[in-house]
């Protein structure tokens, strides 16, 4: 007999055999790569060569990791990778329109990267940037081996585009690059002959500006000797001219009578580089030796030899004591005692050290641009003093032994320095400066 429990057994067995059966294997889910958005700010029309650009990506399953950027290639294995979603680019455009392609795709957490990179097609132009001398710098139309140009640039897509600026000589065959922070150049060594200076610049986007130049003439260096002629007209030139060539003694000769090198790297290469051993440096009407302090300090610290003929050094309208202490400092100057006196011709200055004519004479009918002063004995020995009352026919009124030369350092074999106050040229009655300056150039500098 069939009981409800044995009608029931075949419905349990089946439940039971189907609860033991394994559920069909899911089917995996493929990654789903990021998307690239890209843009940049403004109309795509014409752009300027420095551009921003922008991007961002979405991923739908995951989270973007990083970036790929292409520029103007088609080989996404040159791509550079960023985290970044933005960067400057500065897109060459050294013609007047050039085209660029710029490509960015996103990658996500699992290194899929967007299929369809997002790309942006940008005709870049480009101002190029200009160049100019600085006003009133130019070096003069006669120079000896060595000078300065100063310069500025601009541009008008910005002054912090331009990369540097590119100068040669025309005997160069090659550029030289200067730093865009640049505002001169000082060029040695200078072959001498008539000489032309090139400059260009360059900026960001490899853009050139119109070439300036500048022509000028470039003078040999000729001997150890420095003539510096520090005066408008010829004057005293012919007199140290004819000492030195008497004495066969090779010199240069450098004119300053209308102003130094506007580059005081110029002068200080002329006197410190170019192997002047002497420096004869007489002026006029006008001096610019004051100027030249800094220079000739070193000039004389490594042991050179100076001769220096100047009515101005001591000249209070001209040179104020605190502010330039050449005199007191290196020449040896204590005081000046009498200011803007004036000799007649034929009126003596005697003379009180070995070796050097006993006495001077005034050649000029009159001689008036001169000072008197005191030494400091501990750094000079005086070698002229003007003359007392009774030796002169018109008495002057100055002080009794005011000296108008020295020499220093005190009691040295040689000198260093030789400094007049009072104009050598004119002080040849009889020919005694001549005799003073041979003896000088002789014994004193050893030429």
């Amino acid at each position: 007999m069939r009981t409800e429990f044995s009608r029931k057994l075949p419905l349990i067995t089946l439940g039971i055999l189907l609860a033991c059966q394994k559920p069909p294997r899911a089917q995996p889910v493929s990654n789903i790569p990021p998307e690239t958005h890209l843009f940049v700010e403004g109309a795509t029309d014409t752009v300027g060569a420095r551009q921003v650009l922008y991007w961002y990506g979405n991923d739908p399953d995951g989270y973007v990791v990083g970036y790929e950027v292409l520029v103007d290639d088609t080989s996404w294995a040159h791509a550079e990778f960023t985290t970044a979603r933005s960067d400057t680019f500065v897109l060459a455009a050294a013609e007047s329109v050039i085209v660029h392609t710029v490509q960015v795709r996103a990658v996500d957490n699992e290194g899929a990267v967007d299929p369809t990179p997002a790309q942006l097609v940008l005709p870049v132009t480009n101002t190029p940037p200009e160049v100019a001398f600085q006003f009133n710098t130019l070096p003069p139309e006669t120079t000896l081996p060595v000078v300065t140009f100063f310069f500025e640039g601009h541009d008008i897509d910005g002054d912090e585009t331009i990369t540097g600026y590119l100068w040669r000589l025309d005997t160069d065959t090659t550029w030289n690059l200067l730093p865009p922070e640049s505002t001169s150049v000082t060029i040695l060594g200078i072959e001498p002959g008539e000489r032309t200076f090139i400059l260009r610049a360059v900026d960001e986007a490899q853009a050139l500006s119109d070439s300036i130049t500048h022509t000028w003439t470039v003078l040999p260096v000729v001997g150890r000797v420095l003539l510096v002629k520090d005066d408008l007209g010829e004057g005293q030139a012919p007199f140290y001219r004819s000492v030195l060539e008497e004495l066969g003694i090779a010199y240069t000769e450098w004119h300053v009578g209308r102003g130094l090198p506007f580059a005081f790297s110029d002068l200080y290469h002329t006197l410190n580089s170019l192997g002047f051993e002497v420096v004869l440096w007489f002026t006029g009407d006008s001096s610019h030796a004051v100027a030249a302090e800094l220079a000739l300090e070193d000039y004389l610290n490594a042991g050179k030899k100076l001769l220096l003929v100047d009515p101005h050094m001591l000249d209070p309208m001209v040179v104020d004591p605190q502010s330039s202490p050449f005199p007191r400092n290196i020449l040896g100057v204590d005081t000046v005692v009498a200011p803007n006196k004036f000799l007649i011709q034929n009126a003596p200055l005697p003379g009180v050290y070995p070796g050097y004519p006993d006495t001077l004479y005034i050649s000029e009918p009159i001689l008036s641009r001169f000072d008197g002063f005191y030494i400091d004995s501990a750094l000079s020995d005086p070698l002229y003093f003007l003359p007392d009352s009774a030796a002169s026919p018109i008495p002057p009124q100055w002080p009794p032994q005011a000296a108008v030369a020295l020499r220093a350092p005190r009691n040295a074999t040689q000198a260093n320095i030789i400094f007049f106050s009072i104009p050598l040229s004119g002080l040849n009655g009889q020919g005694r400066a001549r005799e003073a300056l041979v003896h000088i150039l002789r014994n004193e500098f050893g030429l």
